[in-house]
């Protein structure tokens, strides 16, 4: 049997930072062609994939949308031959996260570092890269010393985490080298802490967290010109887009919502 013409696109992902740390591979069967979602950062992914050839019937359809979840390989379809001289090409984009999560507006956070300290913010909403093009307007940036502890600001489940990377700097070349912890939360809403120093997770894929638990240290990882923890909440719409949560924040002043540059919050 032929696999004639056999192109594949590669990915692209609408979230810069974790671009490349999920792929659609193919693995050759007898008589057919299985596409294999593999990653081994998240345990939660969807993966929109669409498929086309000749002499070649699609399981499950030609365009798939399928939710990796809990496991860092699964199959998402298979290409079977109805010719002996077939050929095909797939393209796919993917993001963290499952579709159609909500949050709950009135839920409060608490801040996502440890008790009796103050950290200032370096970033609110809607400045620098904090934009809803990159699902990421009401993302907070914190400014901490590389080795600070942080901790998760809700309670949830991890489903993505990264630590191996060393690399960062103002640079676009290093956008895919942030360690980071991703929580979903019971409300299918996910809060992402970006920038981590490397091998300095305290939690894994799959733990329950607690909130104020500590999840890790400080860094300053991927895209980032200063040590500083990016903190950001997010759900993942039906049609697949990123969309930011604004976040109330529990502090030791009070419950506030839209944090002013240059102010130290303390919990």
């Amino acid at each position: 049997m032929s696999y004639a013409s056999r192109r594949k696109k590669s990915l692209s992902s609408n979230v810069e930072q974790i671009e490349n740390e999920l792929e659609v591979i193919s693995r050759d069967l007898d008589h057919s062609v299985e596409l294999l979602a593999t990653s081994k950062i998240y345990s939660e992914a969807t993966i929109s994939c669409k498929i086309t050839g000749a002499g070649i019937t699609v399981l499950p359809t030609d365009v798939i949308v399928h939710h990796l979840s809990s496991s860092s390989e699964e199959t998402i379809a298979v290409i079977c031959a109805t010719s002996s001289d077939f050929k095909y090409s797939y393209s796919y984009t993917w993001h963290p996260g499952l579709r159609g999560g909500s949050h709950e507006s009135e839920t409060v956070y608490q801040l996502p570092f440890l008790p009796r300290h103050s950290q200032r913010v370096s970033n609110s909403f809607g400045s620098g890269l904090h934009t809803e093009e990159h699902g990421a307007y009401f993302a907070i940036d914190f400014e901490m010393q590389p080795g600070s502890i942080v901790c998760a600001a809700r309670e949830g489940l991890v489903v993505g985490c990264k630590q191996t990377s060393s690399a960062g700097g103002p640079k676009s070349r290093f956008l895919n080298h942030a360690n980071f912890v991703l929580i979903k939360h019971e409300d299918g809403s996910y809060a992402e802490y970006f920038h981590l120093r490397k091998n300095s997770l305290l939690v894994s894929n799959g733990e329950i967290i607690r909130a104020g638990q500590p999840i890790g240290r400080s860094g300053n990882t991927g895209y980032s010109s200063y040590p500083h923890l990016h903190f950001n909440v997010f759900i993942v719409d039906t049609a697949g887009k990123r969309i930011s949560c604004m976040t109330k924040l529990r502090t030791l002043s009070g419950v506030i919502e839209n944090p002013d540059v240059n102010t130290f919050l303390e919990c």
